[in-house]
């Protein structure tokens, strides 16, 4: 029904952004990935692309700042057993193209990181989402630079870093890396942290 919503933002919280358009306030949840993205928005024009999403209780709009992420997140939405705001914890606490490497190598392990997504919901998002999302991260390549990444990710978790935090070091040491082992490859990513 809405394709975006274009407006100046006057507010934003980690959870909801805030955008007037001739007049009218629209209460917006957007992902917690976008809220750092959107903050220094605050009193200039901003394009938000909707999902409208109607239920018998509630019509909540949902905004993304991009239309892959709006795509993404219709189809973790439709999933069963996974309403809207999981499908946007979801989006929120994992970089897209981690995500969609996760879902095309079937990784229930790291899937389950995410907070509210246990690992039988982690098996339904791979079962369900497996061949629907094309993943286009070239950043790794091998299977064995997917092992390495996959286990400096693990390794800053455990060390208390927050999912996302772990995976955007690690993606930006893989970009600066010359050689890719573990040891050195975790050092590098907690120096982008």
């Amino acid at each position: 029904m809405f394709e975006y919503i274009q407006g100046k933002l006057t507010s934003i919280e980690p959870s909801k952004a805030i955008i007037d358009c001739n007049g009218i306030g629209y209460s917006i949840l957007i992902p917690l990935s976008a809220y750092s993205e959107l903050t220094p928005a605050i009193g200039k024009n901003t394009l938000l692309y909707i999902d409208f999403v109607v239920r018998e209780d509630s019509q909540t709009l949902f905004g993304f700042t991009d239309t892959k992420t709006r795509q993404l997140f219709q189809r973790i939405r439709d999933v069963s057993g996974i309403g809207p705001k999981t499908a946007l914890s979801i989006i929120g606490h994992m970089n897209l193209d981690a995500l969609e490497w996760a879902i095309a190598k079937q990784d229930v392990a790291t899937l389950s990181k995410i907070p509210g997504i246990g690992k039988k919901t982690a098996q339904r998002l791979i079962l369900d989402l497996q061949g629907k999302i094309v993943t286009n991260n070239k950043s790794l390549p091998s299977t064995s630079a997917n092992t390495i990444s996959h286990d400096a990710i693990s390794a800053l978790v455990n060390l208390g870093y927050s999912l996302d935090k772990a995976q955007k070091a690690v993606s930006k040491s893989l970009e600066k890396a010359e050689s890719c082992d573990l040891s050195s490859l975790i050092s590098a990513s907690l120096q982008q942290i």
